[in-house]
């Protein structure tokens, strides 16, 4: 397993990859510095984070389909290698990828909150909890779809879920904006206890990732090449 990580570590060196963390890092450095506060809210900043992570979420997927195409998945399975530890690596990549650009996507909150009421960890641990559910649950559905069909099929899916789950964070927003009912439930999320619902969400997203990883190594065992 350590050997797998070390592995697909060394090839996010690659200058390609170094870029593309280089400018997503600047641009959040860049929009958490200007932070306006009166116009931003932390809410701003949670469906920025999510956008990002379920993008960034992306690579793990690509290297993936670097894998499948120069026959690494294949060929490191003549090894001393389990399938279930090949598995096992993508979803530990996946999630360390996801917490790592989430607590980045998160700066512009702290900053924003220290701005103007002070920092509550109990706040910012919802925000920080929905943009992980929300990345979380994509990859929960999408991985074993790459495990067992491959990751063209995979990214396909990917790209619809991100537009599906796009359109369905527009349609609440509006929802929440233009109806009272929709505003009568934000309200009831802003008066409830932030750091029981961030718990909640955890919780949750931690035993759908769970069982969609013991899916998926069940999937991968049964795959033939």
């Amino acid at each position: 397993m350590k050997a797998l990580l070390c592995r697909t570590g060394m090839a996010f060196l690659s200058p390609l990859y170094l870029l593309i963390f280089l400018v997503f890092i600047v641009e959040t450095v860049a929009s958490a510095c200007t932070v306006d506060i009166e116009k931003n809210t932390p809410w701003d900043f949670m469906f920025f984070g999510a956008m990002t992570c379920m993008m960034i979420s992306v690579f793990p997927q690509a290297l993936m389909g670097e894998d499948e195409h120069i026959g690494w998945n294949r060929f490191c399975l003549t090894m001393p290698v389990k399938r279930s530890q090949y598995v096992s690596e993508k979803y530990l990549l996946t999630l360390g990828f996801i917490v790592l650009f989430a607590l980045l996507s998160s700066v512009g909150v702290i900053i924003l909150m220290v701005k103007t009421t002070g920092f509550d960890i109990k706040d910012y641990l919802l925000v920080l909890s929905v943009i992980l559910c929300v990345s979380l649950l994509m990859m929960s559905i999408d991985l074993p779809m790459v495990f067992r069909f491959g990751t063209k099929k995979g990214i396909m899916l990917f790209a619809g879920l991100f537009l599906l789950i796009f359109v369905a964070g527009l349609a609440l927003f509006l929802w929440a904006s233009y109806n009272d009912a929709g505003r009568a439930f934000f309200r009831q999320v802003q008066e409830a206890d932030h750091l029981v619902l961030a718990l909640c969400i955890l919780t949750g997203i931690a035993v759908i990732y769970t069982a969609s990883w013991l899916l998926s190594i069940r999937l991968y065992q049964k795959r033939e090449f």
